[in-house]
């Protein structure tokens, strides 16, 4: 029967064997679960109404249609956390929803980011970059699924449920490979110092 030291010991042995990986999901799993509480307690005092964040997406996508089509509006109703969309007086086809706003998926992002740590200055331009193309491609997802809406109906579950969501979190997965490539090198020199150069000449 292993001592209690022995069982420390192996303890500390495995950690110091997968540290970089078990800091990794520590801190990732830590901003995650942080990130999404703060969200979900805002999020939910809008329960019968849509919140701000929506709601300003919602506007982004009718600024956008408008581009397309004539006579593009908005409808909030009561009791109702969506902003639904209308084309010359008649249901576009799509409802902007709290789930919609991508959010959910911008935290989850920057988890990643901070669990990969690569320094304070490089997280804070490359979250801010990061964010702003998740969220074009966001609000290209909403464009494409009203004109699904309109012209191929039923093609719209399809769309909604797999393909263009499944293209946002392939664009978040691209986004994470940049980040990795970008500062992989300095990981490599931090856990192998021995491998760094010498610098001004002195070995």
């Amino acid at each position: 029967m292993k001592t209690i030291c022995e069982v420390q010991q192996t303890i500390k042995d495995f950690y110091n064997e997968f540290k970089p990986a078990i800091l990794f999901l520590a801190r990732l799993l830590v901003t995650y679960i942080v990130l999404s509480q703060i969200y979900g307690f805002w999020v939910k005092g809008y329960e019968t109404q849509p919140d701000p964040i929506t709601k300003g997406v919602a506007s982004q996508v009718v600024g956008a249609m408008r581009l397309f089509y004539d006579n593009v509006s908005t409808e909030i109703l009561e009791g109702d956390n969506s902003v639904r969309v209308w084309i010359n007086g008649k249901p576009a086809g799509i409802a902007v929803y709290e789930g919609c706003n991508g959010v959910a998926i911008f935290y989850l992002f920057f988890a990643f980011l901070v669990g990969f740590w690569g320094g304070a200055k490089r997280l804070a331009w490359f979250s801010v970059l990061g964010i702003a193309i998740i969220h074009l491609f966001n609000l290209g997802r909403l464009l494409l699924l009203a004109y699904v809406a309109q012209n191929h109906s039923q093609l719209f579950h399809f769309t909604h449920k797999y393909l263009f969501t499944l293209s946002i979190y392939v664009i978040v997965f691209a986004l994470w490979i940049w980040w990795i490539r970008m500062i992989k090198p300095e990981t490599k020199a931090e856990e192998n110092p021995q491998d760094t150069p010498p610098q001004n000449g002195v070995a």
